[in-house]
């Protein structure tokens, strides 16, 4: 078991954002930390921010409800990453500042009529099934490409990159997924179209950080190598 087990949350982010600087200039990638939240207490939150976090993510639509006096009092960034359901929206939509996981046409279509009932254009991330796993939700590849102009029409959201996983335990697997997430994120961006900037290339987590900051990824959604448990 590596030191990192043993250290604080603060411990932790230090050592991970001189890993991953050194990543991104190695790579040309410019990636941030984002700490995942998930069950993660007030104290722990608070280390991780105190030490140079300044994004999190959650998971839960209803943990981020509770924790967003949280998060604002900390002033940091604040994602929804997790699965949402059309009964949640009023957890996040205008309260987060991007939603990670708009995972079909359906549900983005259910963010911009919520969002403009609301009088707010919320920002998004759309979530590829990289990997093609039965297992996660998310647009395949072959299928974001032919609607990602209805997609840019909706009106109470912008598209501001894409958000992806790859399959756990199969480095080969993960690296077509993240090459793959990739290809599409350059591609969507080099169409130029209204509403939607390929800002953001969310992809990888604890176990492959490293190799998705390789295929581009400029977030890197960290939890258990940021809190230890």
């Amino acid at each position: 078991m590596s030191e990192r087990s043993y250290s604080s949350p603060g411990d932790r982010v230090r050592s991970l954002l001189a890993e991953i600087g050194e990543l991104s200039e190695l790579y040309g990638t410019a990636t941030r930390l984002m700490a995942v939240t998930k069950f993660r207490d007030a104290a722990a939150i608070t280390q991780a921010v105190e030490a140079g976090v300044a994004l999190v993510g959650e998971n839960r639509p209803q943990e981020f409800r509770d924790k967003l006096p949280l998060f604002e009092d900390l002033g940091c960034e604040k994602h929804l990453i997790g699965n949402l359901q059309t009964n949640k929206l009023k957890y996040v939509v205008g309260k987060a500042d991007v939603i990670e996981s708009i995972s079909s046409l359906e549900l983005a279509k259910a963010v911009s009529d919520f969002a403009l009932s609301k009088g707010v254009c919320q920002r998004v991330l759309l979530e590829v099934n990289a990997g093609r796993e039965q297992s996660k939700s998310g647009f395949l590849p072959e299928e974001l490409t032919p609607c990602i102009q209805e997609l840019a029409a909706l009106p109470g959201i912008s598209i501001k990159g894409i958000m992806s996983m790859a399959p756990a335990g199969d480095t080969a697997a993960a690296e077509r997924a993240f090459s793959e997430a990739q290809k599409l994120f350059i591609d969507i961006g080099n169409k130029k179209l209204d509403n939607v900037s390929m800002d953001f290339l969310s992809m990888g987590m604890s176990q492959d950080f490293k190799l998705a900051i390789k295929h581009g990824s400029n977030i890197v959604r960290l939890g258990r190598a940021v809190f230890g448990y």
